[in-house]
């Protein structure tokens, strides 16, 4: 996981001028994307969406991050425009490449177990906002000829 951050910010700041300033806020911003991430959920219940991420065992609370939206002074700030787009960047790149490693397959060499009604699953969709990481549950599985399941219908 280093490698593939290292790589990706190496990446989008390559042709980046960043004051000190810039850097370290957009630096901090990337550090609470990454600890926001669930490290496993923790579903007592179906309806519960909780997840456990490193941010809610430092903060025990949900992060918000440096860069909002929230001032209309700095909405129009060129520096906080920079960093909120590099940050955009980095959010879209990374759940590329992260989310694909949280379930690696090796097409039919493993046999593996089929998703099952109530499993937990992360939602990946190009509408989730930065940093938020939506949790739905399998609903229904349907299963092909083979006996695996190739489609899940998720709530979300």
């Amino acid at each position: 996981m280093i490698r593939s951050i290292r790589r990706l910010l190496l990446l989008i700041t390559r042709e980046q001028t960043l004051t000190d300033e810039t850097l370290n806020t957009y630096l901090i911003e990337i550090e609470r994307i990454l600890n926001d991430r669930p490290l496993t959920p923790v579903v007592q219940d179906a309806n519960d969406k909780l997840a456990l991420s490193p941010n809610s065992l430092l903060l025990l609370r949900e992060c918000d991050g440096i860069v909002e939206e929230g001032s209309i002074r700095d909405k129009y700030d060129k520096r906080w425009k920079q960093i909120n787009h590099l940050a955009n960047v980095f959010w879209k790149r990374w759940l590329r490449e992260y989310l694909p490693s949280l379930q690696k397959r090796q097409k039919w060499l493993v046999e593996r177990c089929n998703f099952q009604k109530g499993d937990v699953v992360i939602v990946a969709s190009n509408i989730s906002t930065r940093g938020k990481w939506p949790l739905g549950v399998v609903e229904d599985c349907e299963i092909d000829d083979d006996g695996r399941v190739r489609t899940v219908v998720v709530r979300t």
